[in-house]
């Protein structure tokens, strides 16, 4: 899978996805993003931004591309802790990889253990998710359910509270317990 931008390839790096391979515009001159690259002994190879952007279909990739591990769904089974209050965020039917990636940005700045996400009419883990997500991919799971009345029954059955949204109420997810 490719991705690009320099949050993007970072975060990957900081979290051990492996990285096939790690291209630079041969122009490139960010200098503490070499360092980077060298202090995590990254290697890489340099090509023409031509070639960059036909790797990335004329996406904005700041001179950094990597082919990397694909980003995985999650199952829910897999992420719940009942030793801990966790929080996550239900949607339904999120075509545009926009925006998940900027849910994803989101439920990581507000610290959600994870998006439950719809088998149906769900966008994948793409790159341009990624891209948008700034590399909060990497830190906010992305779980996957057949059925999101099933998945509510089952955050249930391992006491944790569904929330829904009202415009109309004066709480917010602040108002919500973090502490066990």
């Amino acid at each position: 899978m490719i991705i690009y931008g320099k949050n993007v390839v970072k975060e990957a790096i900081f979290t051990n996805r492996p990285i096939y391979h790690l291209y630079l515009d041969d122009k490139f001159s960010d200098h503490h993003f070499l360092n980077f690259l060298k202090d995590k002994k990254i290697t890489y190879d340099t090509k023409p931004k031509g070639e960059l952007n036909q790797m990335t279909d004329n996406a904005v990739h700041q001179g950094v591309v990597a082919d990397v591990k694909a980003y995985q769904f999650q199952n829910l089974e897999d992420v719940i802790d009942e030793k801990k209050i966790q929080r996550f965020l239900i949607l339904d039917g999120i075509e545009d990889p926009h925006n998940l990636g900027a849910i994803l940005r989101t439920a990581e700045a507000v610290q959600f253990d994870g998006l439950i996400v719809s088998k149906k009419g769900q966008v994948p883990l793409n790159a341009t998710v990624a891209k948008v997500s700034s590399g909060a991919i990497e830190h906010v799971p992305v779980i996957l359910v057949s059925n999101i009345n099933q998945a509510i029954t089952y955050l249930k059955a391992h006491q944790i509270w569904v929330i829904g949204t009202d415009g109309a109420t004066e709480k917010t997810y602040d108002d919500m317990p973090r502490e066990g």
